[in-house]
């Protein structure tokens, strides 16, 4: 599902309308950011499921992401390729 992000320039109340809402006044600018933060988000994750099963194997590994590490960069890719992630 697509959510596209807008960013408020600015936003001013106003005032108040008869049922409560407020009045606004404001600019507003649409972006492809929201894709963006998605598409890191689910990098993201499946860092930590590889890092989490390599714990659970016993393994002591920097769990920051994105990693740094050139071992583990290449063992994450090869996680990857073989997760279909």
């Amino acid at each position: 599902m697509r959510a596209p992000a807008k960013v408020n320039l600015w936003l001013n109340v106003v005032g108040r309308r008869a049922d409560g809402y407020h009045l606004l006044d404001s600019l507003v600018a649409f972006t492809d950011l929201a894709d963006e933060i998605a598409a890191e988000a689910v990098e993201m994750t499946a860092f930590e499921d590889f890092v989490t099963e390599e714990v659970m194997k016993g393994r002591s590994i920097l769990g920051l992401y994105p990693a740094t590490e050139e071992r583990t960069k290449a063992e994450f890719a090869a996680w990857r390729q073989a997760n279909g992630r």
